[in-house]
């Protein structure tokens, strides 16, 4: 149920219905291999937007590759949200995770300046808006900026949450990518509708 949701969410952004079926894959398996989504009646449920966003979130990290500079010295891979955390309970699917052979720490930044050494950044709606002031305190720090919002990417966000029909998908600024020294794998390139910066 949740592959048919995606995938039909998806087909205004992707070229072909089997790329379709592989991002309805992956979403689908990040969520249950994260946390089992079971209802109180202990059936497996859809997840919620939030869940899959979140999902998505920690899958993004095993398609980048951060330079030997961002990750010299981290003990932790830290995940920052800029603002106020839209995702409410779902950040709870993160407890106990691991990118890059490190826990991952999760960490509430309330302006750019507090998020100084975070390896990815979800930007929130308020500070969406105020993007090149995030981008000149932070910008070309081997960061991966993620944002929800129509936009965000093509004005310099990395990667970007697309809702089409209530369905999630992702944009990608390749641009962006090379400016904070990520290489993304070509793998989540072909299942992203691709911008450039503005």
């Amino acid at each position: 149920m949740m592959q048919q949701a995606v995938m039909t969410g998806m087909r205004k952004f992707l070229p072909t219905r089997r790329i379709a079926c592989a991002v309805a894959a992956v979403v689908l398996l990040a969520c249950l291999a994260m946390h089992p989504l079971t209802s109180s009646a202990g059936d497996v449920r859809q997840p919620t937007e939030h869940e899959v966003k979140v999902a998505l979130l920690y899958k993004f990290a095993n398609f980048v590759d951060w330079s030997e500079d961002a990750m010299q010295g981290a003990e932790t891979f830290r995940l920052c949200m800029l603002g106020e955390s839209p995702f409410g309970d779902a950040l709870e699917l993160l407890e106990g995770k691991r990118i890059k052979n490190r826990p991952l720490e999760l960490l509430f930044a309330s302006s750019p300046e507090h998020a100084r050494g975070c390896h990815i950044i979800f930007v929130n709606q308020k500070w969406n808006s105020r993007l090149g002031e995030v981008l000149e305190v932070l910008g070309s720090q081997g960061v991966l900026f993620v944002g929800d919002g129509s936009g965000f990417a093509r004005r310099g966000g990395v990667l970007e949450f697309a809702l089409e029909g209530g369905r999630v998908g992702f944009v990608i600024n390749p641009e962006a990518a090379r400016r904070e020294g990520l290489v993304v794998s070509s793998k989540l390139m072909r299942l992203a509708r691709i911008v450039g910066t503005d």
